[in-house]
């Protein structure tokens, strides 16, 4: 029993002081340390705290509608360009379907009408029997002599007139856009310096170019040419020769059009 009741009374002990003497003293109105320096400076503190949180929530409320219609405005400028994408897409289907259609439809007709054409243009280099004119000026070097741009000019003009298909001068192919012209006192063909003499190839049946030119007003020119100033005019027919293509910048139409086919056949027939 005797060990008992001193638990007894520790127990009682610890039961009538739970709390600290000193919060007693506080409860009783004594203060407890000095709180008159601190108390200030925490109200500052909550009173900045509480002013930041406002600004920072009105600040939000009036950025959301800005934010908002940015937002949908990108998504509607998204969505437009995407549609702008489809569609040239599809226009871009419908092109290469058209291409294909059209490569599908083209016969032995069409194939032969364009190469025709491309041969016609000087797009393509040629080769076969062709009359070969060689010139140069008079041997004394006198200026009356000299071989002159409208001495070549003369001669090209009579043998498409004498029915050449094709015509190189100084290895230079000629064209509807081809300019023999004199720069500085040398020659130039298509703005290119040719050498003197100059060759001339006129595919064709040589013979017959030959006589047609010799017969016609070119002919006649090149035959006083000779007897008055002493340049040098020799005629050759040949049954091997070739004529280069044109320049690339002289085959292709920068502003001309083909007109279609059925309106050629409506001109032709009427």
């Amino acid at each position: 029993m005797s060990a008992v009741r001193p638990a007894e009374n520790l127990l009682e002990q610890v039961a009538e002081n739970a709390l600290d003497d000193d919060y007693y003293v506080v409860r009783a109105g004594e203060p407890y340390g000095d709180r008159s320096a601190t108390t200030p400076a925490v109200g500052v503190v909550v009173a900045v705290l509480a002013a930041l949180l406002t600004i920072t929530a009105v600040q939000t409320q009036n950025d959301r509608p800005g934010s908002d219609l940015e937002r949908r405005t990108l998504a509607a400028d998204v969505a437009d360009r995407r549609d702008v994408l489809a569609a040239r897409q599809g226009a871009a289907e419908a092109l290469r379907d058209q291409v294909a259609a059209l490569q599908g439809g083209a016969g032995p007709e069409t194939s032969t009408d364009v190469a025709s054409d491309t041969v016609l243009a000087g797009g393509r280099a040629l080769r076969g029997t062709a009359l070969v004119v060689t010139m140069a000026g008079s041997p004394d070097g006198e200026r009356a002599g000299r071989l002159t741009v409208q001495d070549l000019l003369t001669v090209v003009n009579g043998l498409w007139y004498a029915g050449a298909e094709a015509i190189s001068v100084g290895g230079q192919r000629l064209t509807s856009e081809s300019a023999i012209s004199s720069i500085d006192g040398n020659l130039t063909v298509n703005f290119s310096r040719i050498e003197v003499p100059v060759r001339i190839v006129a595919l064709g049946d040589g013979a017959s170019l030959r006589s047609r030119l010799e017969s016609n007003p070119a002919g006649r020119y090149l035959a006083g040419r000779a007897d008055s100033a002493g340049i040098s005019v020799g005629m050759a027919p040949s049954d091997d020769e070739e004529v280069p293509s044109a320049p690339e910048e002289q085959t292709g139409l920068r502003r001309a059009e083909p007109l279609p086919a059925s309106a050629d056949d409506a001109r032709g027939e009427g």
